[in-house]
């Protein structure tokens, strides 16, 4: 048996069946309220969604993977970071898919702060400091794999990023793990320091 992102795109019928399982949230049950009492589907409507389709083991707290896959012919696990963003019309004007690594900006300030970065610099060092927030979130992930001795291959495991925009359209995105940085980032990183040094 194969598993869906980890060793193949998923089929139409697992696509129906998270597509039908997100419309749920519509009800009122959803995370995000919109008007006349509706909701739309949210980050943790997205994690369940995604742990029910793709028969996942939905994680519910601050774990480094949101859902884990289990390989049913040895014992290891496959990680998936689960994301979600009302940036849906951007990738259609330029072509970006854009994804929060982590909201947690304390941990990243204190990390580049041993790197002898300070929050005052971030803008002025915006490769130094993009380097330290990928060296940081890939730390995190290596800690859980099973090269360092947990369960988790990842290697083969993925961020999913749910991209929606006001008029109620989605689109699903796998994306590879990011554990390393290129040269080129910087523009990138910029952005990523806004919401950094803005705390």
């Amino acid at each position: 048996m194969t598993l869906a992102f980890v060793n193949r795109i998923p089929t139409k019928a697992e696509f129906e069946k998270f597509r039908l399982i997100l419309s749920t949230y519509q009800d009122g049950s959803g995370m995000l309220a919109i008007e006349n009492g509706h909701t739309l589907p949210g980050w943790r409507d997205f994690e369940r969604t995604v742990a029910t389709t793709f028969n996942g083991e939905n994680q519910e707290n601050k774990s480094i993977f949101d859902v884990l896959l289990n390989d049913p012919n040895r014992s290891v696990k496959y990680g998936i970071s689960c994301k979600m963003r009302s940036e849906l019309n951007r990738i259609q004007k330029d072509g970006r898919v854009t994804i929060e690594l982590s909201n947690s900006v304390k941990k990243f300030a204190d990390f580049l702060e041993t790197k002898g970065i300070k929050k005052s610099e971030y803008v002025n060092r915006p490769q130094a400091v993009g380097k330290g927030i990928v060296e940081l979130v890939g730390k995190w992930k290596n800690a859980v794999s099973i090269e360092q001795g947990g369960k988790i291959d990842v290697s083969k495991s993925c961020y999913l990023t749910l991209m929606y925009n006001d008029s109620g359209f989605y689109q699903l995105i796998g994306l590879k793990l990011i554990c390393q940085i290129p040269l080129n980032w910087s523009g990138i990183i910029l952005k990523l320091l806004k919401m950094v040094s803005a705390l």
